[in-house]
């Protein structure tokens, strides 16, 4: 039978995989709010003339440049009576067939539909970069009512404001820029809660041996949100429904996980009715009394900042998150618009990075829990460096890819977004053993780092792509390498797997010494 701490991981999971997936939406639908919708028609005309151009000294493609000026001239005069396309929407003429007897079948393609909304480059950026703006504002807000209030209730009314700012983009969208960038502040506010609520679910509700398991399942939020929102919102934006389908359906899951949440969660796993006496003996075993509220103890924050190996942890944090968010971001335009891709494709391929990712964070994750020959100051540094100088390896093979060879680029950006799941092993495991009972705060300020990224990430890309050319993504696929190895370098030299001497007040004293961490059987 499933323990309830495992339907509290799954459930959390999917929780923050929709925090995420609301951020993403418009992230995949602004491509079809900004794009104009082309249709084509089929027809065929007598062009009388046609012997004498092919009997002149023309070129094949002067002959044709010729045939398309003159259907083009046709069409356009019969359009000042048959108003079914005006002279604007006419786009282009391809010639199909040229028949002996003066007969041309050609392929006409006209505006259908002109885009719903037009943003400027640094718009865009503004809207892309509103998120952290928000998520900024909201985190410490946020950890410190988890402190005094709980997890439970914090996350509840943050899964409300999500749920929310998500359903009233479109509308927001509609009275101007401004208000749309109104929306995803208040998107940003949802996401705030997802590192301080991670660290607080793992410390509550994972035995001691699980830290890994948690950790890799929790983390892959930044995995799962892209797996959810960029399929649905790539077939959405492609039927009839159109693009705010895509908000409204995202808010309504939201909504249905966030009743399942107040249901089924507590803040302690002793506050459970339906728990077994087991299942909490295991949870509970080696850790500080869990009945001891939030709200009485003291958080040591001096001690923390005075920390190297927690350093250790946000410099990793760092390189983890600029290079995560510049994939989840553009990877969906660098798809588009370099590789070429439809739309309807762009969603399923840009989605298939994050899930491959989040299949290697669970199984590094459960991995770096049965090692038992390494330390676990060993394994967080070894799977920290799989992790980086993995990605960093793969961009570099990526920058160096020709547009041209489509599937060769898909690999390589698919093999580096994969191979950095196994971070879960690394800096995120890190974060939790360092952290222990105040690993929220430690996430906190995680969430922080993922929050300046993710509004610098528009800035610095946008800025180093203003054509959106393969030559142009080549300094960005190299710079976000670069903070990869220079940040792992320095987890490697200062990062940990022990509890820090800051968590003493609550843990065992042979706790500290990393003995918590070896495998307890019952």
């Amino acid at each position: 039978m499933i323990g309830y701490r495992i339907i509290i991981l799954i459930l959390t999971t999917i929780c923050l995989s929709m925090m995420m997936a609301n951020m993403l939406t418009f992230n995949f639908c602004i491509i079809c709010m900004t794009t104009d919708n082309y249709d084509y028609m089929e027809g065929n005309i007598k062009m009388d003339k046609l012997n004498d151009l092919k009997s002149g000294n023309y070129s094949n493609q002067s002959m044709q440049h010729a045939i398309k000026i003159f259907i083009t001239n046709k069409l356009q005069s019969s359009n000042q009576q048959d108003k079914q396309f005006d002279n604007n929407s006419l786009q282009e003429i391809d010639i199909l067939s040229i028949y002996p007897n003066g007969t041309i079948l050609y392929r006409q393609c006209f505006l259908e539909k002109a885009a719903d909304y037009q943003y400027t480059s640094r718009e865009q950026s503004v809207l892309f970069a509103a998120i952290a703006i928000g998520a900024l504002l909201a985190i410490l807000p946020i950890s410190f009512s988890i402190q005094h209030y709980g997890t439970r209730k914090t996350f509840a009314i943050v899964m409300v404001v999500s749920g929310i700012s998500t359903a009233v983009c479109p509308l927001a969208a509609s009275f101007g820029v401004v208000y749309l960038t109104i929306g995803r502040i208040l998107q940003g506010v949802g996401f705030a809660a997802c590192m301080p609520l991670l660290g607080s679910v793992t410390s509550t509700w994972a035995k001691l041996t699980e830290n890994g398991l948690f950790s890799g399942a929790l983390t892959s939020f930044i995995q799962l949100g892209p797996v959810i929102s960029m399929p649905i919102s790539g077939f959405l934006c492609s039927t009839s429904l159109g693009w705010p389908s895509a908000f409204y359906l995202h808010a309504i899951i939201t909504l249905i996980f966030l009743v399942l949440w107040w249901i089924l969660y507590r803040d302690q796993p002793d506050d459970v009715p339906w728990i077994s006496a087991y299942e909490l003996n295991l949870i509970t075993d080696g850790k500080i009394d869990n009945k001891v509220k939030h709200s009485d103890e003291k958080l040591p924050i001096r001690e923390i900042f005075q920390t190297s190996s927690v350093w250790a942890i946000w410099i990793a944090a760092i390189g983890n998150m600029y290079s995560i968010q510049m994939v989840v971001v553009f990877a969906p335009t660098y798809i588009s618009q370099v590789l070429g891709l439809p739309i309807v494709s762009v969603g399923l391929t840009a989605a298939l990075p994050t899930l491959l990712q989040f299949a290697v964070k669970i199984l590094a994750g459960t991995t770096s829990d049965k090692i038992t020959s390494l330390s676990e100051t060993t394994k967080v540094r070894l799977f920290n460096t799989i992790a980086f100088f993995g990605m960093g390896i793969f961009l570099i093979a990526l920058a160096y890819t020709p547009a041209n060879r489509t599937t060769l680029a898909l690999i390589f950006l698919i093999s580096s977004t994969t191979i950095l799941g196994f971070n879960t092993g690394g800096f995120f495991k890190s974060c939790t053993l360092v952290g222990r009972q105040y690993s929220y705060f430690v996430n906190a300020i995680v969430q922080v780092i993922m929050c300046i990224a993710m509004f610098t990430v528009p800035f610095i890309v946008t800025s180093l792509t203003p054509n959106g050319l393969s030559e142009e993504w080549y300094y960005v696929f190299i710079l976000h390498t670069g903070f990869l190895f220079i940040t792992n370098i320095l987890f490697c030299k200062l990062g940990k797997g022990i509890a820090a001497a800051f968590t003493s007040n609550r843990i065992a004293v042979d706790n500290i010494t990393g003995a918590q961490l070896k495998p307890v059987f019952l």
